[in-house]
């Protein structure tokens, strides 16, 4: 308890490391956008813009391998400036082994 937690609003976390107990079960994960599902027809991981979401025609096979590069040719990148908002990991791991030594 001192270092991890499954309080889910950041805020009350007091530093410690979330544990997404909700993730683990089955159906129950977390995908990376764009990721190929292995799946007949191969369908793609597409993030949605909020108008896109009362569409009649979206399935979970909508976007797949052979029309996803068409899709994003149409949108724009969401992660064009994401470099600019990089950080380092050595803080973190840092905090973790003080934590370590103290306990």
């Amino acid at each position: 308890p001192e270092r991890y937690t499954v309080e889910i609003r950041k805020n009350k976390r007091g530093g410690r490391l979330f544990l997404d107990y909700l993730r683990n079960s089955y159906a129950q994960n977390s995908v990376a956008p764009y990721a190929l599902r292995a799946r007949p027809g191969a369908p793609v991981a597409t993030p949605l813009d909020w108008d896109e979401l009362s569409a009649k025609n979206l399935h979970s096979r909508r976007y797949h391998i052979k029309n996803i590069f068409r899709r994003l040719g149409q949108k724009e990148d969401p992660w064009i400036d994401i470099r600019q908002h990089a950080r380092s990991v050595e803080p973190a791991r840092e905090r973790l082994i003080d934590r370590r030594a103290e306990g």
